[in-house]
This record gives structure tokens, C-alpha cells and sequence, in this order.
């Protein structure tokens, strides 16, 4: 059986786009244990803000496709996503992320983790957007 060359550059664009994913959970389990300290006041496990970005990113992705298939534009499509990252992943901070003393620190500073997260992506994906923009 061969393999066509478009078959092999469709494989190496899947690789990419995977390993793309894995450093965007990495950094974004460290900016999340960053947004943790800020707002809690200590750094949480690094391995549970793995899987609360885990668990974050496949509710986003499930609510852009139900979004996708229900809604007949797109304009919707992304604050649904994003109000869905929001609600599941401070649902997922107040789940698995605990206080020094093993309670759970309440939804509402759990929002304010998610939120405080939230941010500091916007800010890093403006400043890496301009500082892709000025290489151009």
C-alpha cells in the first residue's frame, strides 16, 4: 500500500497541531497554577491543573461543536465557547484544585482563578500577536 505525498504532509500537520496542544497544556497548566497563586495564595499541584485545563478544553470543544451543529452562523459560536470554558473550568478548579487544607475553595473564588486565568492568556496572546505582527 502506498502512501501519497499528500498523505504524508496531512500526518505531519496532525503531529504538529498535537504537539502544539501538549506545550499549550503545559504552559497553560503553569499559568493557571500562576492565576491559583495569585488569587489563593499558594501554588497548587501541577499535575491537577493539567487535568483541570484537560477537562477545561474538551467542554470548550464540545460546546463549539454542539454550538456548530445548533446554531446556523458563527456568530454565536465563540461566546458560548468561551462562557463554557469559563463555567466547567471554574467548576473543575473548585473540584480538583484544593485549599492548603484540603477544602475546596468555593466557586466563586474558583471564578475568580478561571477569570484571572482568562486574562492573562488575553494579555499573552495580544503581546505574542504584536510581537508577530512587528516581525512581519
Amino acid at each position: 500500500m502506498a502512501t501519497s505525498l499528500f498523505d504524508a504532509l496531512a500526518n505531519v500537520g496532525m503531529l504538529g497541531s498535537f504537539v502544539l496542544c501538549v506545550i499549550d497544556l503545559l504552559l497553560g497548566a503553569l499559568l493557571l497554577c500562576l492565576a491559583f497563586r495569585i488569587v489563593v495564595g499558594y501554588v497548587p499541584s501541577y499535575t491537577r491543573s493539567i487535568a483541570v485545563l484537560a477537562l477545561t478544553l474538551v467542554a470548550m470543544a464540545a460546546a463549539a461543536v454542539v454550538s456548530g451543529v445548533l446554531l446556523p452562523d458563527d456568530t454565536y459560536r465563540l461566546p458560548i465557547t468561551v462562557v463554557a470554558g469559563f463555567v466547567v473550568g471554574a467548576w473543575a478548579v473548585n473540584r480538583l484544585l484544593m485549599s492548603r487544607t484540603g477544602a475546596r475553595i468555593g466557586y466563586a473564588r474558583a471564578g475568580l482563578v478561571q477569570l484571572v486565568y482568562m486574562a492573562a492568556g488575553f494579555v499573552l496572546v495580544m503581546i505574542f500577536s504584536a510581537v508577530m505582527y512587528g516581525m512581519h
